[in-house]
């Protein structure tokens, strides 16, 4: 890690500035979705199992579901219905996904 960013965040916690609120402040103002996405229905029915379009389907290794505010979530902290835009891996896995809304 770079020493100067350390010294920096260092500071800034000491001088009892809020890191973690300027760097949410720091997301892009834009959501950058593939043309190649999917509109689809997720859904988390609570059960550990995930459905997409009304069937299972498996969660890729390294999946990233972003929120309505574009930051990542947990796939463990959803439940219910979602609309989102999803792209699927070549094993046919889910491996992006961006929540548009949460009531379908």
């Amino acid at each position: 890690m770079n020493w100067k960013i350390c010294a920096v965040c260092v500071g800034l916690a000491l001088s009892g500035w809020n890191v973690g609120a300027i760097a949410q402040q720091a997301t892009p103002p834009g959501r950058h979705i593939p043309a190649e996405a999917q509109k689809a229905i997720l859904e988390f029915p609570g059960n550990g199992s995930v459905t997409l379009n009304g069937k299972p389907i498996r969660l890729s290794a390294a999946v990233q579901i972003r929120g309505t505010n574009n930051l990542i979530v947990l796939s463990e902290s959803l439940q219910g219905k979602y609309l989102v835009r999803a792209l699927l891996d070549n094993a046919g896995a889910l491996h992006r996904a961006w929540i548009i809304d949460g009531n379908p």
